[in-house]
């Protein structure tokens, strides 16, 4: 196996080992075991989302100018110590810990992987690999969920033995990792706020700044729309048992979808985007008239556009950024995720609450259809402009 070939099999295998924990889905109920209440679990959602926030860009600044395999290492160890004080109960500093670990490596992980596939020359395959890692990753995600409850059910301690074994596989993995010093050699010299002022400077440019709105716009919206899965599966009165076999079909199918992104993509061309906006917003909007059983192949639905949306806009995004930035710029990306979901998930749940869940998916819907509408008005707008500016300068000659 050749250094090109061994590297994706060890970061394919890192990527999907650290996305999907054994203790995700069993925690709260670890929670619960321990005393914690409802609002004490909620504030370490809050405690892990500040920590996020506050972290986020630093995490992709040291990235850029170390290593990007530091950072997974360090990602690994800091999420294994994190399992190893919520064992003993310290759920508060536990989150600190986990939060710091995930932030060094997001951004981090699809940067490595598109400059692993530059330095080869196949960076035109970006969005077929990362589409494969994450289908292996939704595939895993089902496992992980039906076996998370059966091993947790034989020893409340099993899923967190499991997890940290998890991570010591990882940090072999990394150990074994090709980092690319030429990236982090160009950014040696230059000081941790300069590469961050670099990095605004070019999200301000028109091109950088497009394709970065649209992505945190869509995986915003993505995210938040999955949040409410559970809820509207809740809602029908699906049994515990249902609610296993339908996350782990949801998982299947966005596994599936993701594996053949590029391809489905190549077949829509310039349609793509424009595809995925309007299949959200009309899929969530029915959402708003179904709220029954066939309200699962809604969902079903969307975890088809989850699949192919993923490596389709983390291909767009990485294909305007330049490498020396790329972590910095991708992490830029994810902190406004982050910051567009700490407003509208209140937000959406005060709706649910209040008015009911049918009115949170026709208000999403109505965001989206403003985002397509309002989009497309500065488009015309942009190429009408452009268009007058090429006559006056034929009718100056």
């Amino acid at each position: 196996m050749n250094h090109y070939k061994k590297n994706l099999v060890l970061f394919g295998t890192y990527s999907v080992l650290t996305s999907v924990l054994y203790i995700d889905a069993i925690f709260a109920l670890f929670a619960f075991e321990n005393g914690l209440s409802i609002t004490q679990l909620m504030l370490i959602g809050t405690i892990s989302g500040i920590t996020v926030i506050l972290t986020e860009i630093p995490t992709g600044i040291i990235s850029d100018k170390y290593s990007r395999k530091i950072s997974f290492l360090i990602s690994a160890i800091l999420r294994l110590i994190s399992i190893i004080l919520y064992i003993f109960g310290s759920f508060y500093i536990g989150s600190v810990f986990m939060a710091l670990g995930a932030v060094f490596s997001s951004g981090t992980d699809s940067a490595y992987l598109y400059d692993l596939l530059k330095k080869y020359n196949q960076e035109n395959e970006f969005q077929e690999i990362d589409g494969r890692i994450r289908s292996y990753t939704f595939y895993y995600m089902g496992f992980v969920a039906v076996i998370s409850g059966f091993l947790y059910d034989l020893n409340i301690y099993i899923p967190f033995f499991a997890t940290i074994g998890t991570f010591v596989i990882a940090i072999v993995i990394t150990i074994f990792l090709e980092d690319d010093k030429t990236i982090s050699k160009s950014n040696k010299s230059k000081g941790h706020f300069e590469i961050l002022k670099l990095s605004i400077t070019m999200l301000k440019t028109p091109k950088i700044f497009d394709v970065t709105f649209l992505f945190v716009f869509i995986m915003s919206i993505i995210q938040i729309i999955k949040g409410y899965d559970q809820p509207f599966m809740y809602e029908i009165e699906l049994s515990s048992t249902q609610f296993g076999i339908v996350f782990f079909v949801l998982s299947a199918i966005a596994g599936f979808f993701s594996k053949r992104s590029k391809r489905i993509t190549l077949k829509l061309k310039n349609h793509s985007t424009n595809t995925l906006v309007l299949g959200l917003g009309i899929l969530t909007l029915s959402l708003f008239f179904i709220n029954n059983l066939w309200g699962i192949i809604i969902l079903i639905t969307l975890s088809i556009i989850r699949g192919i949306s993923g490596p389709y806009f983390y291909t767009k995004l990485n294909n305007n950024i330049p490498s020396e930035n790329r972590a910095t710029l991708i992490s830029c990306a994810s902190l406004l995720v982050n910051l567009v979901m700490a407003v509208m998930s209140p937000l959406t749940g005060l709706i649910a609450d209040n008015f009911g869940l049918k009115f949170t998916y026709l208000f999403i819907s109505c965001i989206v259809f403003s985002y397509f509408l309002i989009t497309k008005f500065s488009f015309y707008k942009r190429k009408e402009k452009f268009e007058n500016n090429i006559v006056r300068d034929i009718n100056e000659k």
